[in-house]
């Protein structure tokens, strides 16, 4: 986070909770404080890398204030956030996902207090997906599943056990479950199969600013292999180690926070999880963010110009760092010299 996350707490007419603040309506409320917070930031322009940061930070806290009222410390098991979540990025109705891990010693017997630790959740308005499973079973699914052995390459320790985490990744990452260049091909795979579904094209005339070519998860992907192959977690680690250019790394930083912008705003206006930029929608977004009618263009033709040039941008880069990565991972056993793009 670019400055020191605010207490949930601290937000509107919230107060801070003690243990014996148990009642679900507390913490629903407090959440709607700090869902009304964060969109009068997004309005007031506030960094969007910070925004879907401190929204994180915002479920954090509620997590972690009720799992101690349900979960003893002594208990050998652990709350680990996952996927984007893990990443500890979250737009206003991004899926909180959650992994439980559990040690061997009550995997047949969880206690109690876990399934009402869940429920409760649920009462609190988040709308949250998990799984109870453990090491093991972690590494053992992670192996059959490339979509599990992804989400454990994300993952975020919230509560209870630190040993418990550390043996998950010693098992799942430090230990990888699946072979580097078995793991590329699959994400290489996944993203031509997703990409067909949207006609190949960034130039859809209702993208899905998350799986559309050119979209998020064009840049997770990205993210994805470089943590597989070269132990860096993001794109600008792969900046620091030379394999982007400052100007590569800048313009996918750039698109990566107009996306989040446009997905953002998107969720406050669909007062729900939605990732697709429908006509009505993109009408919207265009007044929203200041787009204005001239004589030759309407506004939406001209938000949606900028979408699609950066929708393109991100496709563009996204195929030439995949050829790179075929260079440094498919032709990993010859000599080779990893070069910045526009060296080449």
């Amino acid at each position: 986070m670019l400055e020191p996350p605010l207490s949930l707490w601290q937000v509107g007419a919230n107060t801070t909770p003690d243990l014996n603040t148990t009642d679900s309506s507390f913490y629903r409320d407090a959440l709607l404080e700090g869902q009304k917070y964060l969109q009068q930031q997004f309005e007031l322009q506030t960094d969007i890398v910070s925004l879907v940061q401190q929204r994180a930070f915002f479920v954090d806290q509620v997590l972690q204030q009720l799992w101690q009222q349900h979960i003893t410390d002594n208990l050998p098991l652990s709350l680990l956030a996952v996927g984007g979540y893990g990443r500890g990025e979250l737009h206003p109705y991004s899926d909180i996902d959650l992994l439980v891990l559990l040690d061997e010693s009550i995997s047949e017997q969880p206690p109690n207090g876990l399934s009402d630790f869940l429920t409760q959740l649920w009462d609190v308005g988040l709308e949250i997906g998990h799984s109870v499973r453990t090491i093991q079973e972690c590494r053992e699914q992670a192996e059959n599943d490339i979509t599990i052995a992804t989400n454990l390459l994300e993952t975020r320790l919230l509560c209870g056990q630190q040993s418990l985490f550390s043996a998950l990744q010693l098992l799942t990452i430090t230990n990888k479950t699946w072979d580097t260049k078995r793991f590329y091909q699959a994400k290489k795979q996944e993203q031509q199969q997703r990409h067909l579904k949207y006609n190949d094209t960034a130039n859809n005339l209702e993208p899905n600013i998350k799986e559309s070519p050119g979209g998020l998860r064009d840049l997770q992907v990205i993210s994805w292999i470089a943590q597989q192959h070269f132990d860096v977690t993001d794109l600008y680690g792969l900046n620091q180690k030379g394999f982007l250019a400052n100007s590569e790394y800048d313009t996918l930083d750039k698109a990566q926070r107009f996306l989040w912008r446009v997905r953002f705003a998107l969720h406050v206006q669909a007062n729900r999880k939605e990732e697709k930029l429908m006509i009505d929608h993109q009408r919207e977004l265009a007044k929203q963010f200041g787009y204005q009618d001239t004589e030759s263009r309407l506004a939406v033709e001209q938000f949606m110009k900028d979408y699609y040039l950066c929708a393109r941008s991100v496709e563009q880069m996204n195929e030439l760092l995949l050829q790179l990565f075929d260079e440094n991972i498919i032709l990993a056993d010859e000599p080779r010299h990893i070069e910045p793009i526009n060296n080449r």
